[in-house]
């Protein structure tokens, strides 16, 4: 089945049915997979959080022109030892933007962030996902997950396993934050999406 199609919700009241809104339109194509949309190389999808410290709505769009790291964390151990890699990091190309994703939602008020910059040294934009739409969009509830999106939107890079030591995920990023822009960096083992396939 393939084509474009709309999605109405109806309430039944017994011998009444009530539509509830104008209902969703969306596409399915019979060619494309969730795996083929994240494979390097294609746009990055795009997504708009609130940056939680300021007040303020970031959305991916509005750093096109920037290599961007996008990190997704739970708050995990292994999530704060990527953080804490990108506060020792140094020698970053010029205009890279380094982001932190925050996904579980305890995490995400200024008070909190300001312990989470605090406990790992992490100096990049703190964005909140609470309600886990861009966490879904980018295939990353397994944490941490770090992409990697060129200056032109495109997906460079994802790190292939959260096992990965932290260090080798932040050196692997930065290494593709660097790449030219003609060439796709993908991970360690050939893995060219977010399912490491």
């Amino acid at each position: 089945m393939s084509g474009t199609f709309r999605a109405v919700p109806e309430v039944v009241f017994g011998p009444f049915t009530v539509v509830a809104g104008s209902g969703v339109e969306f596409s399915i194509s019979p060619n494309a997979s969730d795996e083929e949309l994240l494979a390097v190389g294609r746009p990055a999808p795009e997504f708009t959080l609130v940056e939680p410290e300021r007040g303020t709505s970031v959305g991916l769009a509005s750093l096109r022109g920037h290599p961007v790291a996008l990190n997704f964390f739970c708050g995990c151990a292994w999530c704060d030892a990527v953080a804490q890699q990108w506060g020792k990091s140094e020698g970053l190309p010029a205009g890279v933007q380094v982001i932190a994703i925050l996904n579980d939602a305890s995490l995400t008020s200024p008070a909190a962030i300001r312990k989470f910059r605090e406990r790992t040294g992490f100096k990049g934009i703190v964005l909140a996902d609470p309600d886990h739409r861009a966490t879904t969009l980018y295939d990353a509830g397994e944490c941490p997950r770090v992409w990697v999106v060129d200056a032109n939107g495109d997906l460079r890079h994802v790190n292939a396993s959260r096992t990965e030591p932290a260090e080798q995920i932040v050196r692997e990023a930065t290494e593709a934050l660097a790449a030219p822009k003609t060439e796709a960096a993908a991970p360690a083992g050939g893995a060219t999406n977010a399912a490491g396939q």
